[in-house]
């Protein structure tokens, strides 16, 4: 509604405009504004918005902040996402968005990442192209992995610690099936069967050139 005195007051002119669908439409827009902004601080994972150009974070969300070290996103704002990495992963990660930019596919991506402690964490990254306030920008999701990590590097090297110790024990040491046939066996248990590793596999310990040793072991199998 617009109101207009003309000719010293003596007329009014009155205006009166439809504005329905535009207040339908903003009701819409800020309910899904809403609905996102609840989805962005939900989820688990880090989740950071940004800008194509110089890759600075214009927005992140409190997840994200935590894989930092931080108690909120807002530091993270502004500061360019190469920053937040160690130096020797900034120049891959920022090939990969360019690459998204360019149109290319995301795929998740293994990197090291700087606490606000100084601690070094490995994040797997994920990134695709979106919209973000009318302009481009890179939407990605960030997971701490450095549990996962750890967890995988301490089985390594246990079990690098028992094939040591299978290759070398001096008793013979070896896996059977049900049918009592060899399925593995360390070098000791060769030098007893009398066969190379490769010739026993598969074979019946009674079928081996000491039978009567391994005709014992055969027994107590049994």
């Amino acid at each position: 509604l617009s109101l207009t005195y003309v000719d010293r007051g003596r007329l009014l002119i009155c205006s009166v405009r439809d504005v329905s669908a535009q207040k339908a439409h903003e009701e819409a827009l800020k309910s899904s504004e809403e609905a996102f902004r609840a989805i962005f601080e939900g989820v688990l994972d880090g989740i950071a918005v940004v800008e194509p150009d110089g890759l600075r974070v214009v927005a992140a969300n409190t997840a994200l902040g935590a894989i930092f070290g931080y108690g909120s996103p807002d530091p993270l704002l502004g500061r360019p996402l190469v920053d937040l990495l160690v130096p020797e992963d900034r120049q891959g990660v920022a090939d990969r968005a360019a690459q998204i930019r360019s149109g290319g596919e995301g795929a998740v991506h293994r990197c090291s990442a700087l606490r606000a402690d100084g601690s070094i964490i490995q994040i797997d990254c994920n990134g695709s192209w979106t919209v973000y306030r009318n302009r481009g920008a890179l939407l990605l999701t960030l997971r701490d992995v450095t549990a996962e990590v750890r967890a995988l590097s301490d089985l390594e090297m246990s079990e690098r610690r028992l094939r040591a110790f299978f290759e070398g024990a001096p008793d013979s040491i070896f896996l059977k099936d049900e049918n009592l046939r060899y399925v593995q066996g360390n070098p000791a248990m060769a030098r007893l069967c009398g066969y190379s590793r490769s010739r026993s596999s598969g074979r019946s310990c009674t079928r081996s050139r000491r039978s009567r040793a391994n005709r014992r072991a055969c027994r107590r199998d049994r």
